[in-house]
């Protein structure tokens, strides 16, 4: 149930289509397909022909979605660079994706992200809680795994993929006891906790990254913590595999 991040976006933005269509294809659907297969090139096309969502409704977004597990998954290894390539001048994860010392001086004044009434000083005893600087850079992973918390992992046995990624994101921390770990796996190396919590980004990140997304049809008052994740995972790595719990 892989596809590569910035397919995330489009899906977004185009997807429209119910669920008889969606089940016109599981009918005879006998394992997956070959990446540039006659199925899988016209579900493609038909998905990015579409280009309003305002009409679509949660569920058949999902449903719609997961008609991309019949064919393989590929990366678009040139379209990848060069949405790594915008992401890179827009946003810069790999600088503004945590609180450090480096791009929080002491004296900074916070604006929490929900209320952005509330202003947070950053005093002596903040500051040397602070990490001096982050802890990655920019692609130093080969292959990341984002995981969300939606549900349509269960019963996809994908932990055993999900465990094979050099670095993985885990949304609002998540069940991974033994129930679920041949679902979801158990690695993780950064979780979220509730984004109601997450102070706005910094500098570049915060002053660009919502333009970004809204010039590709995203329109959201908050982008979402799966979201931020998969950006800051296309600056971090190289290949970025997304997983919705």
């Amino acid at each position: 149930i892989f596809i590569c991040a910035f397919a995330l976006v489009t899906l977004l933005q185009q997807i429209l289509y119910g669920r008889n269509y969606i089940k016109r294809y599981f009918e005879f659907y006998e394992g997956p397909f070959e990446y540039n297969s006659t199925r899988c090139l016209e579900l493609r096309h038909e998905i990015l022909e579409v280009k309003v969502l305002s009409m679509v409704k949660q569920s058949e977004l999902f449903d719609r979605w997961k008609s991309l597990q019949m064919c393989r998954w590929a990366m678009n290894i040139s379209e990848a660079n060069q949405f790594k390539s915008t992401l890179s001048r827009c946003c810069n994860a790999p600088s503004f994706l945590f609180t450090t010392q480096k791009n929080t001086p002491l004296g900074t004044k916070l604006k929490y992200e929900v209320d952005t009434s509330g202003i947070y000083h950053i005093n002596q005893e903040i500051f040397r809680m602070f990490p001096k600087d982050m802890p990655y850079y920019r692609s130093q992973f080969k292959k990341c795994a984002v995981v969300g918390n939606g549900g349509i992992l269960k019963n996809s046995r994908c932990g055993r993929e999900i465990n094979s990624a050099d670095f993985v994101f885990r949304c609002n921390l998540p069940p991974i006891s033994e129930k679920y770990t041949m679902d979801v796996g158990v690695k993780t190396d950064v979780v979220t906790v509730n984004p109601s919590i997450i102070t706005e980004r910094f500098h570049k990140l915060e002053k660009w990254r919502r333009p970004f997304y809204r010039l590709l049809g995203v329109r959201a008052k908050r982008i979402s913590t799966g979201l931020i994740l998969a950006t800051a995972a296309l600056e971090l790595c190289e290949e970025v595999h997304l997983n919705k719990k």
